[in-house]
This record gives structure tokens, C-alpha cells and sequence, in this order.
């Protein structure tokens, strides 16, 4: 990861030690998806159309039913088209009410040598590297 300091004119690189929960497939990448599908982490709950897409509308709960996700994936691709989570009401009255409930909408640019250069962060000249 490269972070830079735009007050202090300074730069670094680091690398990332975190590791997400293992039974929480990462949305943003098809294989995981493809996985959790197969190995039966990810339930499907019906194919739909989101925003002009054909998605596999996935569903996956967690411990004791704590929380719910939900999410839509391109049925070609596998890649993340719409996420909502949500967390188990107090009541029984509403398992995963909309007040306890996220969404987030991804957006993909088309792949190209012109979007993939934007990926690539270069510190600005006379910028100091400080490890």
C-alpha cells in the first residue's frame, strides 16, 4: 500500500497484515464468490435484474443469525453489483429491520490499459520517501 502525506510532502510504502474472516467471502473478487457458492457458505435466493444486470442474488448469515447479507453478483462475471447488510433487530417483530441495514452499489469501469493505469499511485515530485 502506498500512502502519501500531502502536508508533509512525504511517502511510504507498508504492507497490509490484516487478514479478513475466513468465513465471510470477499465480495469484491469472483473467485471467493465462485468458492463460497461451492462450498456452500453463499445460498443462491433467485437470479434478478439490477440496474439492467442479470445478478445471482446471494444470501449469507451469520452466527446465530446475527446478521444477514445480501448480495447481487453479475451472473457472467461474478463480480459484486449491489451488498446489503444487516443486523438482527431486538424484536421478533422484524429479524433484520431497514433502520439496521447498509447498501452499497458497485460501479465497474471497463477494463482497459487507460482505467488500469488510475490504479497506480506515484508520488508527486519532491515527495520524500520516509521508509
Amino acid at each position: 500500500m502506498i500512502t502519501v502525506d500531502y502536508d508533509l510532502k512525504t511517502w511510504s510504502i507498508n504492507h497490509m497484515t490484516d487478514r479478513k474472516p475466513t468465513d465471510i467471502p470477499d465480495i469484491t473478487d469472483a473467485e471467493s464468490i465462485r468458492k463460497a457458492m461451492a462450498d456452500g457458505t453463499l445460498e443462491l435466493a433467485g437470479k434478478e435484474n439490477v440496474d439492467g444486470i442479470d445478478t445471482l442474488h446471494l444470501r449469507l448469515f451469520g452466527p446465530k443469525r446475527s446478521y444477514r447479507i445480501d448480495m447481487w453478483v453479475d451472473s457472467k462475471t461474478y463480480l459484486p453489483v449491489r451488498e446489503t447488510a444487516a443486523k438482527a433487530g431486538k424484536s421478533d417483530k422484524e429479524e433484520f429491520p431497514p433502520s439496521a441495514t447498509v447498501t452499497t452499489t458497485y460501479k465497474w469501469l471497463p477494463r482497459s490499459e487507460e482505467n488500469l493505469a488510475r490504479l497506480v499511485l506515484t508520488p508527486p515530485p519532491g515527495f520524500k520517501r520516509t521508509n
